[in-house]
């Protein structure tokens, strides 16, 4: 049990297992936590599978996939299945932007209460992907089969990245509600949010995303044409 990061590898590894272990907060932690439970900065094979992590509802996220490191492994693979992840700001954060991700699964979980955590009013979802990640490094996000119970966002996106689904997740099937109902790749729409919602371009440029008109404003020169997309 812990109130900070249970399992944090900050040296590059090949492999890591994590099967059929409990994690969760002690229950004297009443405050928030801007920790994971499990945290592996830099290895090549990624499994986290069968087993179960509970926040508590102040901790910040269960697993988070680390930034990789520059001179270190490429053509990396992450699994990450079979697992109850319950009262978690962030399920799952993605911040690659070193050592290609090849092949990242995320299949078969289920997601209980992904909300701020106690006290807060920060951004939560079960596929938190940071800012520092770059569609060059994560190639593709294969989500199948999770059951989402109590989770208002499934995937949220920082930085400007005008589509998060377009650019990270590849399949999207078999996915549902705690109800039984079916989420289609159309529904994921409806459950993805991002930290900067203004969605912009200025001039002949690609659309890219602001956190304010103010912000779209500042960015344009004299004479630019702005657009903004629907909705």
């Amino acid at each position: 049990s812990t109130g900070n990061a249970a399992m944090n590898i900050t040296r590059p590894i090949n492999s890591l297992t994590v099967n059929e272990c409990n994690f969760y907060t002690d229950e004297s932690l009443t405050s928030y936590a801007k920790q994971y439970m499990v945290w592996a900065y830099d290895a090549k094979s990624i499994v986290i599978d069968n087993n179960t992590f509970d926040g508590g509802g102040f901790c910040r996220g269960a697993i988070h996939v680390g930034d990789g490191i520059e001179t270190a492994n490429s053509n990396r693979t992450v699994t990450i299945q079979n697992n109850t992840i319950s009262n978690y700001e962030r399920g799952i954060q993605v911040a690659s932007k070193f050592g290609i991700v090849e092949q990242f699964t995320i299949a078969g979980n289920t997601f209980e209460n992904i909300a701020p955590s106690s006290g807060t009013d920060n951004p939560s979802a079960t596929i938190f992907i940071h800012e520092n990640a770059t569609a060059d490094v994560v190639k593709s996000i294969d989500v199948t089969n999770n059951i989402y119970d109590s989770c208002e966002t499934i995937v949220y996106a920082e930085g400007d990245t005008a589509d998060a689904i377009d650019t990270f997740i590849g399949s999207f099937d078999g996915n549902k509600l705690a109800d039984e109902t079916v989420l289609t790749s159309d529904d994921l729409k409806e459950y993805t949010a991002y930290s900067n919602p203004i969605l912009a371009k200025i001039g002949e440029g690609e659309y890219v995303r602001y956190a304010t008109i103010t912000d779209v404003i500042d960015a344009a020169n004299d004479g630019d044409t702005i657009t903004l997309a629907a909705g």
